[in-house]
């Protein structure tokens, strides 16, 4: 992510498989979706499993999660 971000490319990840989500990988997404804004970039996860969903809003982060 960090090499599309540094070419100014936006962020669209897949989370359909996503199965389980831990606290580490939520710090990774953050950290890039907020390198990703602060360059006038898109971040966003399509399609995102239910754990995913369920985790992203648990902890106030659902906002990246793209509409259905």
């Amino acid at each position: 992510m960090s090499a599309r971000i540094a070419a100014g490319e936006p962020i669209a990840l897949d989370g359909s498989a996503v199965e389980m989500l831990g606290q580490a990988c939520l710090q990774v997404l953050a950290s890039a979706c907020r390198t990703a804004e602060a360059r006038g970039l898109t971040f966003v996860v399509r399609g995102p499993s239910h754990a995913l969903s369920e985790m992203c809003t648990l902890v106030g982060f659902d906002r990246l999660l793209a509409a259905a």
